[in-house]
Protein backbone atom coordinates (compact mmCIF):
# COMPACT_ATOMS: atom_id res chain seq x y z
CA UNK A 1 0.00 0.00 0.00
CA UNK A 2 1.06 3.56 -0.61
CA UNK A 3 0.02 6.63 0.99
CA UNK A 4 1.82 9.80 2.90
CA UNK A 5 5.02 9.05 4.58
CA UNK A 6 5.74 10.20 8.19
CA UNK A 7 8.60 12.44 6.58
CA UNK A 8 5.83 13.77 5.23
CA UNK A 9 4.15 15.33 7.91
CA UNK A 10 1.36 12.52 7.53
CA UNK A 11 0.48 8.80 8.30
CA UNK A 12 2.19 6.25 5.87
CA UNK A 13 -1.25 4.01 5.90
CA UNK A 14 -4.00 3.20 7.83
CA UNK A 15 -6.07 -0.11 8.60
CA UNK A 16 -9.25 -0.57 10.05
CA UNK A 17 -10.21 -3.71 12.20
CA UNK A 18 -13.58 -5.18 12.77
CA UNK A 19 -14.07 -5.39 16.97
CA UNK A 20 -17.18 -6.00 19.16
CA UNK A 21 -16.45 -4.53 22.48
CA UNK A 22 -19.35 -7.28 23.74
CA UNK A 23 -21.58 -10.24 23.64
CA UNK A 24 -22.96 -9.93 20.04
CA UNK A 25 -26.37 -10.18 19.26
CA UNK A 26 -26.19 -13.88 18.10
CA UNK A 27 -24.95 -16.92 20.24
CA UNK A 28 -24.10 -19.90 19.41
CA UNK A 29 -26.18 -22.67 21.81
CA UNK A 30 -25.91 -25.98 20.70
CA UNK A 31 -23.31 -27.66 18.53
CA UNK A 32 -24.37 -31.09 16.19
CA UNK A 33 -21.03 -31.64 15.05
CA UNK A 34 -21.13 -35.39 14.39
CA UNK A 35 -23.45 -36.90 11.53
CA UNK A 36 -25.91 -38.79 14.08
CA UNK A 37 -28.52 -39.42 11.09
CA UNK A 38 -29.27 -35.65 10.41
CA UNK A 39 -25.77 -34.66 9.32
CA UNK A 40 -23.87 -31.78 11.09
CA UNK A 41 -25.97 -28.39 12.91
CA UNK A 42 -25.50 -25.57 15.33
CA UNK A 43 -28.22 -24.10 16.99
CA UNK A 44 -28.22 -20.03 17.46
CA UNK A 45 -29.68 -17.85 20.12
CA UNK A 46 -30.83 -14.13 19.57
CA UNK A 47 -29.43 -12.39 22.71
CA UNK A 48 -31.06 -9.27 20.72
CA UNK A 49 -33.30 -8.77 17.36
CA UNK A 50 -31.86 -8.37 14.09
CA UNK A 51 -33.29 -7.42 11.33
CA UNK A 52 -32.34 -9.98 8.76
CA UNK A 53 -30.88 -13.65 9.44
CA UNK A 54 -29.30 -13.42 5.76
CA UNK A 55 -26.89 -11.15 7.73
CA UNK A 56 -26.10 -13.98 9.82
CA UNK A 57 -23.13 -16.37 8.52
CA UNK A 58 -20.33 -19.72 9.88
CA UNK A 59 -17.36 -20.85 9.45
CA UNK A 60 -15.20 -23.35 11.07
CA UNK A 61 -11.54 -23.00 11.62
CA UNK A 62 -9.97 -22.49 7.93
CA UNK A 63 -13.50 -21.49 5.77
CA UNK A 64 -14.64 -18.82 4.77
CA UNK A 65 -17.61 -17.12 6.16
CA UNK A 66 -21.22 -19.27 4.36
CA UNK A 67 -24.25 -17.04 4.73
CA UNK A 68 -27.51 -17.88 6.23
CA UNK A 69 -29.52 -19.25 3.10
CA UNK A 70 -32.90 -16.71 4.24
CA UNK A 71 -35.01 -17.20 1.12
CA UNK A 72 -36.06 -14.20 -1.47
CA UNK A 73 -36.85 -11.50 1.50
CA UNK A 74 -35.44 -9.76 4.70
CA UNK A 75 -36.50 -12.65 7.74
CA UNK A 76 -36.08 -10.59 11.20
CA UNK A 77 -35.59 -12.66 14.55
CA UNK A 78 -36.78 -11.42 17.83
CA UNK A 79 -34.56 -11.70 20.70
CA UNK A 80 -35.24 -14.97 22.26
CA UNK A 81 -35.52 -17.09 19.85
CA UNK A 82 -33.15 -19.75 18.29
CA UNK A 83 -32.34 -20.78 14.42
CA UNK A 84 -30.85 -24.15 13.78
CA UNK A 85 -28.10 -23.74 10.80
CA UNK A 86 -27.86 -27.33 9.32
CA UNK A 87 -26.14 -28.96 6.42
CA UNK A 88 -29.10 -30.70 5.14
CA UNK A 89 -32.06 -28.72 6.85
CA UNK A 90 -34.87 -31.46 5.66
CA UNK A 91 -32.92 -33.99 7.61
CA UNK A 92 -32.68 -31.99 11.16
CA UNK A 93 -36.17 -31.07 10.39
CA UNK A 94 -37.10 -34.97 9.68
CA UNK A 95 -34.61 -36.66 12.76
CA UNK A 96 -35.91 -33.61 15.41
CA UNK A 97 -39.39 -32.94 14.20
CA UNK A 98 -39.06 -29.28 13.19
CA UNK A 99 -41.13 -26.65 11.37
CA UNK A 100 -39.48 -25.60 7.81
CA UNK A 101 -38.99 -21.66 9.61
CA UNK A 102 -36.37 -22.77 12.53
CA UNK A 103 -34.25 -24.85 10.31
CA UNK A 104 -31.98 -22.84 7.41
CA UNK A 105 -29.21 -23.59 5.26
CA UNK A 106 -26.30 -22.06 4.22
CA UNK A 107 -24.87 -20.74 0.67
CA UNK A 108 -21.98 -21.98 -0.68
CA UNK A 109 -22.03 -25.39 0.72
CA UNK A 110 -21.08 -26.29 4.48
CA UNK A 111 -18.55 -25.92 6.51
CA UNK A 112 -17.53 -29.59 7.08
CA UNK A 113 -16.74 -29.85 11.24
CA UNK A 114 -14.07 -31.60 11.82
CA UNK A 115 -14.46 -34.69 14.32
CA UNK A 116 -11.51 -35.51 16.16
CA UNK A 117 -8.39 -33.07 16.74
CA UNK A 118 -4.94 -33.82 17.21
CA UNK A 119 -3.59 -34.72 20.89
CA UNK A 120 -4.67 -32.08 23.32
CA UNK A 121 -6.50 -29.63 20.53
CA UNK A 122 -9.56 -28.85 19.85
CA UNK A 123 -11.20 -30.57 16.88
CA UNK A 124 -12.63 -27.65 15.33
CA UNK A 125 -13.63 -24.28 15.97
CA UNK A 126 -16.85 -22.96 14.85
CA UNK A 127 -17.60 -19.20 13.83
CA UNK A 128 -20.29 -16.91 13.95
CA UNK A 129 -20.79 -14.00 12.22
CA UNK A 130 -23.17 -10.73 12.15
CA UNK A 131 -22.55 -8.49 8.94
CA UNK A 132 -19.05 -9.60 8.53
CA UNK A 133 -17.93 -9.33 12.30
CA UNK A 134 -17.79 -12.00 14.99
CA UNK A 135 -20.72 -12.37 16.90
CA UNK A 136 -19.47 -15.43 18.37
CA UNK A 137 -16.90 -18.34 18.77
CA UNK A 138 -16.42 -21.58 19.94
CA UNK A 139 -13.35 -24.28 19.61
CA UNK A 140 -14.75 -27.29 20.24
CA UNK A 141 -12.91 -31.29 21.10
CA UNK A 142 -13.92 -34.23 19.51
CA UNK A 143 -14.22 -36.42 23.36
CA UNK A 144 -16.40 -34.37 24.90
CA UNK A 145 -19.29 -35.86 22.72
CA UNK A 146 -18.23 -39.65 24.12
CA UNK A 147 -21.91 -41.04 22.80
CA UNK A 148 -22.41 -38.99 19.57
CA UNK A 149 -24.75 -35.74 20.95
CA UNK A 150 -24.53 -32.52 20.17
CA UNK A 151 -22.60 -30.52 22.54
CA UNK A 152 -25.17 -27.83 24.18
CA UNK A 153 -23.93 -24.57 25.95
CA UNK A 154 -24.20 -24.42 30.08
CA UNK A 155 -25.31 -20.77 29.69
CA UNK A 156 -25.17 -17.75 27.10
CA UNK A 157 -23.70 -15.66 30.05
CA UNK A 158 -20.50 -18.20 30.22
CA UNK A 159 -17.51 -17.76 28.05
CA UNK A 160 -17.77 -19.52 24.73
CA UNK A 161 -14.07 -20.31 24.43
CA UNK A 162 -13.91 -22.41 27.69
CA UNK A 163 -14.13 -25.85 27.21
CA UNK A 164 -16.29 -26.28 30.60
CA UNK A 165 -18.77 -24.06 28.75
CA UNK A 166 -19.87 -27.11 27.20
CA UNK A 167 -21.49 -30.16 27.54
CA UNK A 168 -22.89 -33.57 25.78
CA UNK A 169 -26.41 -33.36 25.46
CA UNK A 170 -28.39 -35.74 27.64
CA UNK A 171 -31.44 -35.69 25.92
CA UNK A 172 -32.33 -39.25 24.38
CA UNK A 173 -32.97 -37.76 21.20
CA UNK A 174 -29.14 -36.44 20.94
CA UNK A 175 -29.74 -32.95 20.62
CA UNK A 176 -32.23 -30.08 21.31
CA UNK A 177 -32.24 -27.82 18.59
CA UNK A 178 -34.77 -25.05 18.60
CA UNK A 179 -35.51 -25.60 22.43
CA UNK A 180 -34.05 -25.06 26.07
CA UNK A 181 -30.75 -27.16 26.22
CA UNK A 182 -31.04 -30.63 28.67
CA UNK A 183 -27.75 -29.48 30.40
CA UNK A 184 -27.87 -25.92 31.86
CA UNK A 185 -25.97 -24.35 34.68
CA UNK A 186 -27.43 -24.62 38.62
CA UNK A 187 -30.35 -21.81 38.57
CA UNK A 188 -30.70 -19.13 41.36
CA UNK A 189 -32.74 -21.71 43.67
CA UNK A 190 -29.46 -23.26 44.67
CA UNK A 191 -27.25 -20.90 45.01
CA UNK A 192 -24.76 -19.26 47.84
CA UNK A 193 -24.17 -15.85 47.92
CA UNK A 194 -21.50 -13.48 49.52
CA UNK A 195 -20.47 -9.97 49.65
CA UNK A 196 -18.56 -10.29 45.91
CA UNK A 197 -19.83 -13.68 44.18
CA UNK A 198 -22.45 -15.73 43.85
CA UNK A 199 -22.32 -19.88 43.24
CA UNK A 200 -24.80 -21.85 41.27
CA UNK A 201 -24.45 -24.71 43.81
CA UNK A 202 -23.13 -25.85 46.94
CA UNK A 203 -21.99 -29.39 45.78
CA UNK A 204 -20.06 -29.83 42.95
CA UNK A 205 -20.27 -33.80 41.82
CA UNK A 206 -17.70 -35.25 39.49
CA UNK A 207 -18.34 -38.86 37.79
CA UNK A 208 -21.31 -41.05 36.79
CA UNK A 209 -24.47 -39.04 37.70
CA UNK A 210 -22.02 -35.66 38.29
CA UNK A 211 -23.37 -32.26 38.19
CA UNK A 212 -22.20 -29.51 35.81
CA UNK A 213 -18.83 -27.59 36.63
CA UNK A 214 -20.31 -24.51 39.14
CA UNK A 215 -20.89 -21.25 37.88
CA UNK A 216 -19.93 -18.24 39.98
CA UNK A 217 -21.17 -14.57 39.32
CA UNK A 218 -19.94 -11.37 40.30
CA UNK A 219 -21.97 -9.60 42.71
CA UNK A 220 -23.15 -5.71 41.71
CA UNK A 221 -20.72 -4.87 44.54
CA UNK A 222 -17.60 -6.70 43.13
CA UNK A 223 -18.57 -4.57 39.73
CA UNK A 224 -16.35 -1.90 38.14
CA UNK A 225 -13.12 -3.74 40.67
CA UNK A 226 -10.09 -5.76 40.02
CA UNK A 227 -11.06 -9.45 41.65
CA UNK A 228 -8.67 -12.08 42.35
CA UNK A 229 -10.42 -15.36 43.25
CA UNK A 230 -8.71 -18.51 44.27
CA UNK A 231 -10.01 -22.26 45.04
CA UNK A 232 -8.50 -23.36 48.95
CA UNK A 233 -8.69 -25.95 50.71
CA UNK A 234 -9.18 -25.92 54.54
CA UNK A 235 -5.78 -25.39 55.50
CA UNK A 236 -5.55 -22.41 53.34
CA UNK A 237 -3.77 -23.68 51.06
CA UNK A 238 -3.94 -22.80 47.32
CA UNK A 239 -6.07 -25.51 45.18
CA UNK A 240 -6.72 -23.71 41.44
CA UNK A 241 -6.71 -19.87 40.63
CA UNK A 242 -9.54 -18.97 38.59
CA UNK A 243 -9.37 -15.25 38.42
CA UNK A 244 -6.53 -13.07 38.57
CA UNK A 245 -6.56 -9.55 38.30
CA UNK A 246 -9.84 -9.17 36.05
CA UNK A 247 -11.58 -6.18 36.51
CA UNK A 248 -15.79 -7.23 36.11
CA UNK A 249 -16.97 -3.91 34.56
CA UNK A 250 -20.36 -5.67 33.85
CA UNK A 251 -22.16 -8.78 35.22
CA UNK A 252 -19.33 -11.74 34.74
CA UNK A 253 -19.07 -15.25 35.15
CA UNK A 254 -16.71 -17.91 35.79
CA UNK A 255 -16.75 -21.88 36.15
CA UNK A 256 -15.03 -24.27 38.36
CA UNK A 257 -14.76 -27.75 37.32
CA UNK A 258 -13.54 -29.88 40.01
CA UNK A 259 -9.89 -29.70 38.87
CA UNK A 260 -6.25 -28.13 40.33
CA UNK A 261 -3.97 -25.38 38.80
CA UNK A 262 -2.34 -28.77 36.91
CA UNK A 263 -5.37 -30.25 35.04
CA UNK A 264 -5.78 -32.79 37.97
CA UNK A 265 -9.35 -33.56 39.81
CA UNK A 266 -8.90 -32.87 43.25
CA UNK A 267 -10.03 -35.23 46.50
CA UNK A 268 -13.29 -34.66 47.48
CA UNK A 269 -14.09 -32.71 50.40
CA UNK A 270 -15.16 -29.07 51.59
CA UNK A 271 -13.27 -26.01 49.63
CA UNK A 272 -13.31 -22.39 50.36
CA UNK A 273 -13.44 -19.96 47.02
CA UNK A 274 -11.84 -17.12 48.42
CA UNK A 275 -12.61 -13.61 46.70
CA UNK A 276 -10.70 -10.75 47.05
CA UNK A 277 -11.64 -6.96 45.06
CA UNK A 278 -8.28 -5.32 45.03
CA UNK A 279 -7.45 -2.40 47.06
CA UNK A 280 -7.95 0.94 44.81
CA UNK A 281 -8.03 4.63 45.14
CA UNK A 282 -10.46 5.61 47.03
CA UNK A 283 -11.50 1.77 47.56
CA UNK A 284 -10.00 -0.60 50.86
CA UNK A 285 -9.56 -4.44 49.80
CA UNK A 286 -12.73 -6.40 50.54
CA UNK A 287 -12.32 -10.21 51.01
CA UNK A 288 -14.89 -13.04 50.97
CA UNK A 289 -15.45 -16.84 51.07
CA UNK A 290 -17.82 -19.21 50.20
CA UNK A 291 -17.39 -22.95 51.13
CA UNK A 292 -18.16 -25.28 48.02
CA UNK A 293 -18.27 -29.38 48.36
CA UNK A 294 -16.94 -31.80 45.80
CA UNK A 295 -18.40 -35.37 45.73
CA UNK A 296 -18.12 -38.03 44.12
CA UNK A 297 -20.98 -38.60 41.31
CA UNK A 298 -24.50 -40.20 41.96
CA UNK A 299 -28.30 -38.75 43.48
CA UNK A 300 -28.58 -35.48 45.01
Amino acid sequence: MEGVGADDGGLADTASVAIRSMAGPAVLDEIGFRDAGAGEWIEVWFRDSIADVGALAIADAVSAPHAVDRGPVPRPAQAGVYLVLAQDPARVRARFGLPDSVVLGVTGGWPTLNDEGTAGEPADHVRLLLDGAPSDAAPYWGEASERGGSLERLSPDLPSAAPGTWLETIDRSGGTPARPNSMHAPGAGVTARGPLLVAGARVLRRGPGGSPPVVFRATAEARGRRLTVRVQDLLGRPVRTLVEGQRFVAEGAFLWDGEDDHGAPVPPGLYVIRAEALAEEGTPARFSALPLAVAAGGAR
